[in-house]
């Protein structure tokens, strides 16, 4: 019996809507039934298949207690209550009389100005319950009503009251507006059943985990992928809030979508160690926000190396510890890092992370390959920094070994399927750029001495510290490399611009070489301040340092703010220009035309493998032909 079903409490209305044209309604039944039918009815109605019911009064409103489908009420119009007013005034024996209009308030049209149209009182008595219909004719009575107007209960009250009564007859407009109303929300039900039938076949054939959710957050559809992705029975999703299922969303991203601040929310999780592309967008209709649609994609692993080669790798130290978890303490007000973070791991294409030295560049690049189909493979982390072109060329691309006559790989190769991190990219020479460049877009190593092709996958890196955009205008960075690079950038805030973090990693940089070298001391509010204020150009190399060396030459029980500033006094004295010796020494500065690190590496090298030019490059990751080189350079031999 789909479509709707019409109870009407009289024969007079029921004439009527026989009298009507009743075919361009999706009509199912057409009823006249006393009230005490109406629960039984309008169940069976509902049993059948009907869409929604229509009724009137008193049988509308026990209609809606005992059913779930719609019911819409015949509301009398202003023309028929009208009528009956004209009636009742002519039943008055009074110039004015007092005229009671009794029912529910949902039943009749807009009254507001009968008495000055009709030349009477009008007087409205609304029920509130099915009880109070006698209640009302008896207070009507008191206030001296002359006629009443009301239904059967209301009829019979005010007859045993010796009242003149008049039936709340209707004369078929009320039906053809409440049949016309219940028309167009049949029609809106089957489109929006017809929609949500499409969505839930597109979502059953989706291959990506899809669910629909609330304005309140909570899931209200799932299709089995997304059960699947979150392991969990699709039933045993429906109703739970978004972010107790899928625990690593970030809930103020969830609410700024749900609340419309924010279009869309995007990132990579990692559901059940599966890396899977996520994404949150609103239901707008009309400008209002309905809630939002859920989509996540599983990503294809990257492919994994044999279990021995993982081995070898991290053997080597190739390995990356930092998640984006461990560092969520670091950037508390500025969440587009984590959250870009996240984004650009979802790339294999190269990136840029741009920042002073001394911040977490090196932490946020390990967080990215952690966070990446590449996880499982290589994480390798080299430095371009005090290297000649030779030298860098042969770190990257690796040398022919002319002593053990075996080719040595570079790092790029140790990498392959994995994340190698270029640090100081801006050192990088520019014959060295074209190399790495052609290397990428190619994805492949050319071994010149062999003459051999090897392919290569390998997710670049760079960072820097340096404008590079000024580089390649100087000529310095070629382009190529430059727009490689600059188009998925991320820049990573000096600690500075951190004042929450800051107050974080004292606490915890104080917390750490406390317990280190069990030393404790109180910290004041003053002391803090000062190093709050500090500006630390060193970034987290330099608080650490510097909380290390607090703890170990505090020597009283409280750090006041005096000591904390004069200890920063003497270790970062403001403008100095001329250094000691010793800081050159430490600096790997150069004294005298020589970089005594260098040469003092090299004299430690030769004492440990007694000359053996052959473990000395090897030990230090360099060719024999550099080692030569840079041993001729200081006059070794």
């Amino acid at each position: 019996m789909a479509g709707i079903a019409v109870f009407v409490p009289n024969v007079s209305l029921w004439e009527a809507a026989k009298k009507m044209d009743l075919k361009q309604y999706s009509i199912a039944s057409l009823e006249c039934i006393s009230t005490e039918e109406i629960i039984e009815k309008a169940r069976k109605a509902e049993e059948e298949g009907a869409d929604i019911i229509v009724a009137r009064g008193k049988q509308a409103m026990l209609a809606k207690q005992a059913v779930h489908i719609p019911v819409v009420e015949i509301i009398m119009t202003g023309q028929e209550l009208g009528l009956l007013a004209s009636k009742a005034k002519e039943l008055a024996k009074s110039e004015r009389p007092v005229i009671a209009l009794i029912g529910w308030s949902t039943m009749f049209g807009d009254t507001t100005y009968f008495s000055e149209l009709y030349g009477i009182d009008w007087r409205f008595y609304a029920l509130e319950k099915a009880e109070g219909a006698e209640d009302a004719v008896r207070l009507a009575v008191q206030e001296g009503a002359e006629v009443i107007i009301g239904g059967k209960t209301v009829m019979k009250e005010a007859q045993e009251q010796g009242m003149s009564a008049i039936f709340l007859e209707s004369r078929g407009e009320s039906l053809q507006i409440a049949l016309n109303q219940a028309e167009l929300m049949l029609h809106s039900m089957r489109e929006e059943r017809k929609h949500n039938a499409q969505f839930m076949a597109f979502m059953n054939n989706s291959f990506s985990g899809m669910a629909k959710i609330g304005t309140d957050g909570r899931i209200e559809e799932v299709n089995q992928v997304f059960a699947t992705l979150v392991q969990k029975d699709e039933q045993a999703c429906i109703g739970k809030y978004l972010i107790d299922i899928v625990k690593d969303l970030e809930m103020d991203a969830v609410m700024d979508v749900l609340s419309g601040k924010r279009e869309n929310y995007s990132t990579m999780l990692l559901m059940h160690e599966a890396s899977t592309v996520v994404s949150l967008n609103p239901i707008n209709i009309g400008g209002n926000i309905e809630g939002a649609i859920f989509l996540g994609t599983r990503i294809k692993r990257s492919e994994k190396l044999e279990q021995d080669e993982i081995q070898r790798k991290y053997l080597k130290g190739y390995v990356a510890r930092t998640q984006f978890d461990d560092l969520k303490k670091n950037f508390k007000s500025e969440k587009k890092v984590i959250e870009d973070g996240k984004l650009f791991a979802l790339s294999s294409s190269p990136m840029l992370l741009a920042g002073e030295n001394g911040t977490e560049i090196e932490l946020v690049a390990q967080c990215i390959h952690n966070y990446s189909t590449r996880r499982e493979n290589p994480y390798v982390s080299v430095s371009m920094n005090g290297l000649n072109d030779e030298e860098q060329m042969e770190l990257l691309f690796g040398y022919y070994d002319r002593i053990r006559r075996e080719r040595r790989s570079g790092v790029l190769l140790d990498a392959n399927r994995g994340t190698i991190v270029i640090h100081s990219v801006d050192k990088m020479g520019l014959q060295v750029q074209y190399r790495l460049t052609q290397t990428l877009m190619n994805r492949s190593l050319v071994e010149t001495e062999a003459k051999k092709i090897q392919p290569l996958n390998v997710r670049i890196i760079a960072t820097s510290s340096k404008d590079l955009y000024q580089l390649m205008k100087d000529g310095k960075m070629r382009k190529d490399i430059y727009y490689m690079l600059v188009t998925m950038r991320l820049y990573i805030p000096p600690l500075r611009e951190r004042r929450e973090a800051l107050n974080s990693l004292i606490d915890e940089y104080l917390s750490q070489y406390f317990e280190q070298y069990t030393q404790y001391y109180v910290l004041t509010d003053e002391a803090k301040n000062v190093m709050l204020s500090y500006p630390w150009n060193g970034n987290l190399t330099q608080l650490s340092c510097f909380c290390e060396r607090l703890v170990l030459t505090a020597g009283k029980r409280t750090i006041r703010g005096p000591l904390v500033e004069s200890l920063l006094e003497e270790l970062y004295p403001e403008g100095r220009k001329v250094m000691s010796p010793d800081d050159k020494m430490q600096r790997n500065e150069v004294v005298d035309g020589k970089d005594n690190g260098e040469l003092y590496q090299l004299e430690t090298m030769m004492k440990k493998y007694k000359g053996n030019r052959a473990r000395m490059a090897e030990a230090m990751g360099i060719s024999t032909t550099t080692l030569w080189r840079r041993m001729k350079k200081y006059g070794l031999s």
